[in-house]
């Protein structure tokens, strides 16, 4: 609202009235909108780098998520909170490479694989409970089909033809 207040006044006032963009734009946008009720912003070169930031950015902001802002695709919790999930599940797929898909992956891993790391968990010593609390949600409520396929996607294994880098895949 400032930065777009501040373009206002630069289009009516800049090289007429006024020769300077922080003092002669920002803190005449900042006034005006102190008129109308908003005391957000009152330094006028908060402004002023909030429009190098814009401008800088090919007239977009970036984005406080540091994922998002890095393009840096983020991880799945279950792979977060238990890495070992990863080697289980390409281990898996490297054994029954000649027949796998996805289907098969997803009843391992609702009748095999998740409750036996939730048994193992609870039997362990240690403070477990963001993993187990993610573990019995998935018994609750499976995981889908297309989830299982984006662990796969997310692993570069890909489920629906024939994985010529699979071995590759594994050891990454």
């Amino acid at each position: 609202m400032y930065l777009r207040t501040a373009y206002a006044v630069a289009v009516e006032r800049l090289g007429k009235t006024t020769q300077n963009w922080t003092e002669g734009c920002c803190r005449v946008a900042i006034a005006l909108l102190k008129s109308v009720g908003i005391h957000i912003i009152v330094c006028p070169r908060t402004v002023a780098l909030y429009n190098q930031e814009f401008r800088d950015h090919n007239g977009r902001f970036t984005s406080p998520n540091p994922y998002a802002a890095n393009r840096i695709k983020c991880k799945p919790l279950l792979f977060e909170l238990i890495p070992r999930f990863k080697v289980d599940i390409k281990e898996y797929v490297f054994d029954n490479h000649a027949h796998f898909h996805a289907e098969m992956l997803k009843e391992e891993l609702i009748y095999t694989m998740i409750p036996n790391k939730l048994a193992e968990l609870r039997t362990e010593a240690g403070q477990h409970y963001d993993e187990i609390g993610l573990l019995e949600s998935y018994i609750q409520q499976p995981p889908s089909i297309q989830t299982v396929r984006m662990w796969l996607n997310m692993l570069n294994i890909a489920p629906n033809r024939c994985n010529v880098d699979l071995f590759s895949s594994f050891m990454t």
